[in-house]
Formats: C-alpha cells, sequence, structure tokens
C-alpha cells in the first residue's frame, strides 16, 4: 500500500503525483482526460457543465481549421494539462498571483515538464504563440455563446492580457460547427482521448515536426 506524502495527489487510475517533484512516470494520459473532463470551466459560473477538456479539444480544432501542423494542434489540445490536478485558476486570480512570486506558476511548469516527458514531448510545451491565439479565441467563443451571464462583454478591456485584437475581441462571432457547447463528461473525455491518439498515432513522429 502507497502511503501518501502531503504533496501527493491520487488519480482516477489510482496514480500519486506528488505536486511538488512531479515524476512522469506518474502521469498517464488517461488520467488527464478524465479529470479535465470533470473540472468546469470559469470557476463554474457556466449556465451549464462546460468542461476543461470540451475547451481543450475546441482550441486543437481551431488549429487543425487554421492548417497549423500536428505539433501546434497537439501543444493546444494539451495546453491546460496541469490544470488536471492543479485545477482552473480564473484570469483575475491568476493576475493576482503574478503581482508577486507565484506558487502556481512554478507548479504549472514542473508539471508541464513531467507532463510533456511523459508524453514523449522534449523539450516541454512551448505554447506557441498560435495556441494562446486560440485559446482567447475559444474563450471568445464560449463566452458569446450566452455561457455566463455577461458573455464575455468588456473581458477585452485593459489588463485582461489579451493576445487577439481588440476589435476581434469585441466582434460578434458565429461559433463554428464543432463546438459543442456542453458535452456530458464521458463525452468530452472520449472525444479529448480520440484527438489525442489521432495526433500520436495517425501523424507517428510527423507530430512533433
Amino acid at each position: 500500500m502507497h502511503v501518501p506524502t502531503a504533496t501527493e495527489v491520487e488519480t482516477y487510475t489510482g496514480q500519486f503525483v506528488d505536486l511538488k517533484n512531479p515524476k512522469p512516470e506518474t502521469i498517464v494520459v488517461d488520467d488527464i482526460a478524465h479529470h479535465l473532463s470533470q473540472l468546469c470551466r470559469y470557476s463554474g459560473a457556466t449556465k451549464h457543465f462546460y468542461s476543461i477538456a470540451e475547451h481543450a479539444v475546441l482550441v486543437a480544432m481551431r488549429l487543425e481549421e487554421q492548417g497549423f501542423s500536428p505539433a501546434v494542434q497537439f501543444q493546444g489540445l494539451h495546453h491546460d494539462d496541469a490544470e488536471y490536478v492543479l485545477q482552473d485558476i480564473p484570469r483575475p486570480l491568476k493576475l493576482l498571483f503574478r503581482e508577486h512570486t507565484s506558487v502556481y506558476d512554478n507548479l504549472t511548469t514542473r508539471l508541464d515538464d513531467a507532463i510533456g516527458e511523459a508524453l514523449g514531448v522534449t523539450p516541454r510545451f512551448l505554447k506557441d504563440d498560435a495556441v494562446k491565439d486560440a485559446d482567447n479565441w475559444a474563450l471568445l467563443v464560449e463566452t458569446r455563446s450566452g455561457l455566463i451571464p455577461s458573455c464575455g462583454a468588456g473581458w477585452g478591456a485593459s489588463g485582461h492580457n489579451w493576445s487577439l485584437e481588440q476589435e476581434e475581441l469585441e466582434a460578434s462571432h458565429e461559433p463554428p460547427s464543432y463546438f459543442h457547447n456542453g458535452l456530458s463528461p464521458m463525452l468530452a473525455e472520449d472525444l479529448y482521448l480520440k484527438m489525442h491518439n489521432h495526433l500520436i498515432t495517425d501523424y507517428g513522429d510527423a507530430w512533433r515536426s
């Protein structure tokens, strides 16, 4: 029987991930997919359940639609992976953290390193600017859909660390056909794993380039 330390968390598959010193051998994609599919975006302020896993797939599909390489799509799918054990932190809280030395950022970096190694990605995820833009685009699509009460009005104001143009953020966007807007955890988990396996299996080593 494993006796967890004070900084270890147990996962869906029974792994124990040390948040202070995460080891790649304790990280499996099934855990990442399952946990993210059960975590709600926007601190649960949504009108209906909307998971981080579904958001991650939306980002990856946006990058595919834009013609980016499988490597960038892979980054998009996995850009929030550390949240599977660190939880989703709203952007305003992240900004407050960054006013001082952010323990959360340090933990995220360590986990990204370990996750990258566990998934065979070296060096660790670089989070390409295209991924950041797709992430902001996905947030815009999600909020404009009525997922939260404000529909994202005014979210492009100074201080929110957007990388998209103000005009694009404030513009009205029609959601793409691949925006499902509230999959069940089971379906979101399945979709996440299918995209992961598609990028790994169908492209082989090509996705790394």
